[in-house]
């Protein structure tokens, strides 16, 4: 108490008290300090910048404590120093870079504060220390694309495993095979029998198991017997009628509703298939941001990039709904003719019948003349056809004898130096020499129709002209050597410099594409038919395509017919096709028939020939070479696509790959014209 000279008295507040409790939370303030430098260390590594800010707030606390102890009003200047260093502490961090905003920064450091009052009450009241531990929430400067990238990676893996559980639902069945394999240490073959999973087609998951399809049909065909009776006499009872009418609805619903149940699991690993094709894209992206810091700069590229692909897939989807539209109103259209046209029968059916025969009498007159004006043109029906339409052998011996041009060429070149011998340098300047066969075949169907061998050797040979250009041209060099000589005076050995001629040969192979000949010969009806046929591939194929719906003509490495044998360097004709594939791929029988032959074949290795017959009852061979397992046996009757055997390089080879063989009546043919080859891309000259 003290007295004031006004008379009033004045109550001073004892101030020990509060500067004790200063001084206790300044201690706090300090080792909170410290415990958040421990945490971030352990959490972060040696952040440099999270270190200075803490070191700079232990410095600020200490000043201000020695400030506060030496001044008369201790805990008013306690008080003041502790908000102070909270403040510093708070623009200390939201100064740091990298983060995410000066907002989001103050909110962890208060968080961070929150957590180090309750991590050291519970030190202080406890008898040990606590270890602090924290949230990744809680973390400043936390990378959120690693964030999202750990999201994404992990949203691919879950629906990939969920597509590797819906894959493994899917309808399958166990079928025996024949495997066939090489004892490494006796050197005979093996042969046992397997069953393998094999997953069921659409087509075969609807039709159901094969033991219940005969009684299907036979229900099938009861049930529309009794409709059929019903149909005829429910006229007579609506009752009748309309419980027939309910019947038939309520069969077709479960009609639709097994053959959704049926397709279900297919659907569901469709759907997978896209959504982990997504999350894997989405995967790869967050993965490039984090990788590439550099491109989250970028964000005008990255937004002007992301609204063309929406505009892009905008405009397909509105281009999809208008031609919905344009179909759903033909077909309305469509629909409504067809209903005018069968009123008008029904209303004049006599009209309508001599309507009919009038048109039917102009048919007739129209292909009369058709048919004479065709008579001598011989290739008029080509241009429409989608067919070669020439005999398999004359095909066959077409390409045969083009290929065999081509080889002579390239054996004129490679010979150049002993044919034209007497130079001293040969220049080489040689482009490649080859063609595709079916724009060969094309061109001569398109032009010429059911050609002959001599009609196809002429066109050929014009076309081959214009293909390939080789021309030599010699030049001459006047060049000088040092040559011995001997001095006539005093016959000591010297040198001497010579002129002479030196000889040199250039040798310059030009070609161009076999397309681009084409193109330049033939009308918009050849073309068109052109067109056609390279789509078609001439539709001849007796075989089926051997690795199932594998695109495999882009892996041809050797072709049919004549070419340079890679060893002996000579002429040699080259019965099949090449065709490289990894090892171990499936090999498919590319038609029905029994197997003659599945064992070590010579150079063909480890062989399967299957022999059966074509819908025209010729005799049809493939013979598969240079396996690395067999998996069926001799006198094992196979059906087109069933598994035969896998690639390898056993025999004659020099890396994995099939060798294929087509034989009809005992003829090789080129197997690119009557074998499946999984190319289905539309094709134009």
């Amino acid at each position: 108490m003290e007295e004031r000279t006004d008379g009033h008295v004045e109550e001073r507040p004892n101030r020990e008290p509060e500067a004790a409790a200063q001084s206790s939370s300044l201690n706090q303030q300090r080792r909170y300090a410290s415990l958040r430098q421990t945490s971030d260390k352990r959490v972060n590594g040696e952040n440099e910048t999270a270190a200075t800010a803490d070191s700079f707030s232990e410095q600020r606390q200490e000043e201000t404590e020695s400030e506060v102890s030496q001044s008369p009003d201790y805990g008013q200047r306690a008080e003041q120093s502790v908000y102070s260093t909270e403040s510093k502490q708070t623009e200390n961090v939201s100064r740091e870079p990298h983060s995410s905003g000066a907002h989001t920064v103050m909110q962890n450091s208060s968080r961070y504060r929150q957590k180090f009052r309750q991590e050291s009450q519970t030190a202080e009241a406890g008898t040990g220390a606590s270890k602090l531990r924290f949230a990744d929430d809680e973390l400043p400067g936390q990378d959120a694309v690693n964030r999202k990238l750990e999201k994404a990676q992990e949203r691919a893996a879950r629906f990939e495993q969920r597509l590797h559980k819906a894959e493994n639902k899917l309808p399958s069945r166990r079928k025996p095979r024949l495997e066939t394999s090489a004892d490494p240490a006796t050197g005979k073959q093996k042969t046992r029998l397997r069953f393998e999973k094999e997953v069921k087609e659409k087509s075969e998951a609807l039709k159901g198991p094969a033991v219940l399809r005969p009684v299907k049909g036979v229900a099938n065909l009861a049930g529309g017997m009794v409709h059929k009776q019903i149909y005829k006499n429910e006229h007579e009872n609506v009752g009748v009628q309309a419980a027939h009418r309910a019947e038939i609805a309520g069969e077709t619903g479960l009609r639709y509703a097994s053959r959704a149940h049926k397709l279900a699991p297919y659907n569901k690993v469709k759907r997978l298939q896209n959504r982990t094709v997504n999350a894997q894209a989405k995967a790869a992206y967050q993965k490039a941001l984090a990788e590439n810091p550099e491109l989250k700069k970028k964000k005008l590229a990255k937004a002007m990039y992301k609204q063309k692909l929406k505009r892009k897939y905008a405009k397909a989807a509105r281009e999809a709904q208008k031609t919905g539209k344009r179909a759903k109103k033909t077909a309305v259209t469509t629909e409504k003719i067809v209903k005018e046209i069968a009123g008008a029968i029904k209303r004049h059916p006599v009209a309508a019948l001599v309507i009919f025969l009038i048109f039917l009498l102009i048919l007739f007159i129209a292909s009369a003349f058709t048919s004479c004006t065709s008579i001598g043109a011989g290739s008029s029906g080509a241009f429409s056809s989608v067919s070669y339409l020439a005999g398999d052998i004359v095909i066959d011996q077409a390409e045969l004898t083009y290929t065999e041009w081509e080889t002579d060429l390239q054996l004129e070149i490679n010979r150049m130096e002993t044919i034209r011998s007497g130079y001293d340098e040969y220049r080489y300047d040689v482009d490649e020499i080859g063609h595709d066969p079916h724009v060969l075949m094309a061109y001569l169907t398109a032009v010429y129709g059911d050609f002959n061998s001599s009609q196809a050797e002429s066109a050929m040979r014009s076309l081959f002209d214009s293909q390939y250009h080789l021309t030599l041209t010699e030049e001459v060099e006047r060049r000088t050597r040092t040559e011995p000589a001997t001095d006539p005076t005093t016959h000591q050995q010297t040198t001497t410099n010579v002129a002479y001629d030196y000889k040199i040969l250039n040798v310059k192979l030009t070609s161009v594409s076999l397309e681009s000949v084409v193109s330049g010969r033939v009308n918009s009806e050849q073309r068109d038919a052109c067109d056609t046929l390279l789509t078609t591939k001439g539709c001849r194929q007796y075989v089926k395509n051997v690795f199932g719906s594998t695109n495999w003509l882009s892996n041809v490495t050797s072709y049919y017919g004549y070419r340079v044998h890679p060893v002996s360097g000579v002429k040699d004709y080259h019965t099949g096709v090449d065709i490289g594939m990894p090892q171990g791929t499936v090999i498919r029988a590319g038609h029905d028939g029994v197997v003659t032959v599945a064992g070590n074949s010579g150079g063909y290795g480890l062989c399967v020939i299957i022999e059966g017959d074509t819908p025209t009852g010729k005799t049809l061979m493939t013979r598969y070479g240079h396996c690395s397992q067999l998996l069926v046996a001799a006198g094992a009757n196979v059906h087109a696509g069933d598994v035969i055997a896998k690639v390898g390089s056993t025999g004659t080879s020099t890396g994995p790959h099939l060798h294929l063989e087509v034989l009809l009546d005992g003829h090789y043919l080129n197997p690119l014209y009557f074998a499946e080859t999984g190319d289905e891309t539309e094709r134009h000259l």
